[in-house]
């Protein structure tokens, strides 16, 4: 599935990003984009035909309000904290072990620049199909 490639046009505060596109190009109030870096094109090393870009993720936003051809989104932090009745879960938390690898071998080819700037690249993840926002 070829997504659409759209821009981070303005940012309003430290809360609130524009994007370039609106109800013209289908967006609905919900849905999600990734706000992104493409990467180097990877080449698979027996085929030699390209996989395609890592690209890194700088965030990932949720137009909150929809305009003809621009959407205003913010990110949306979820906790995983919750009360009910008394009780109360904790966060679970996950840690990533280290691999056996070759250092030699390594690339570290994803940036490491998560800031996000006029200009930047977006796609939508997820289109929320409950509203016409």
């Amino acid at each position: 599935m070829v997504k659409e490639i759209y821009k981070v046009i303005k940012i309003l505060d430290s809360e609130t990003i524009l994007l370039n596109a609106g109800k013209l190009d289908g967006i609905n109030i919900g849905d999600k984009f990734e706000i992104f870096v493409a990467g180097k094109e990877i080449f698979d090393p027996d085929t030699k035909k390209s996989l395609g870009t890592l690209d890194t993720i700088k965030e990932i936003v949720t137009a909150d309000s929809v305009l003809e051809k621009m959407c205003i989104c913010r990110h949306h932090n979820k906790s995983t904290m919750s009360s009910f009745i008394g009780l109360t879960s904790l966060y679970v938390s996950e840690s990533i072990k280290t691999l056996n690898v070759d250092k030699t071998q390594m690339t570290n080819e994803m940036t490491d620049d998560y800031v996000i700037r006029i200009g930047d690249k977006a796609r939508r993840t997820y289109i929320n199909k409950s509203t016409n926002g």
